[in-house]
């Protein structure tokens, strides 16, 4: 791995961790992982404590060089490679890759399946909640109907009343 790339690497890092003020960062396999899969196409598993360390420590030397370096001495540096031996069982395989693809499409079966369940409900709501408000909408307007017709029913009784001199001269229900 190019001594640059450590050196970029390590400054990366560190900004994030000033970003991310709830200490999340981004870790050295990660980088690495991206490194290796654009290169040769391999990945080291996430949890390789070896490795964070061991990146973490050249990182953190490759800052340290690279420290006032300019011209000549920049671009030897520059030019430098870091060997880094990797053991196999620090490498993800097919198998594991195979097994978390099937995990995946297992997860994303069944949330595709909650999804079609919650579209149904969702339009058998739609369909109920049009129905209420057609309900809602025939009540108001028999309401309205029969308001108009409780006043022309008490208009009539009124007039009537008033043609045969009955006057309500009674009291009040409450008293």
């Amino acid at each position: 791995m190019p001594h640059e790339s450590l050196r970029k690497w390590g400054d990366f890092r560190k900004q994030i961790s000033q970003l991310m003020s709830s200490g999340t960062t981004c870790s050295y396999i990660q980088l690495l992982n991206t490194f290796l899969y654009t290169h040769c196409g391999y990945r080291v598993k996430e949890k390789c404590q070896r490795v964070e360390k061991r990146l973490e420590k050249a990182c953190s030397k490759m800052r340290q060089k690279f420290v006032g370096k300019s011209g000549a001495a920049y671009r030897k540096l520059c030019q430098k490679d870091l060997n880094l031996a990797l053991r196999l069982n620090e490498l993800v395989t097919v198998g594991e890759v195979d097994s978390a693809l099937a995990t995946e499409k297992l997860k994303c079966a069944k949330i595709e399946m909650v999804n079609k369940e919650l579209d149904k409900s969702l339009s058998d709501a739609k369909v109920a909640d049009q129905a209420k408000t057609e309900e809602l909408c025939n009540a108001r307007k028999e309401v309205e109907e029969l308001t108009l017709e409780n006043k022309s029913l008490k208009d009539h009784v009124e007039k009537l009343g008033q043609h045969l001199n009955f006057n309500n001269g009674g009291k009040k229900i409450t008293e």
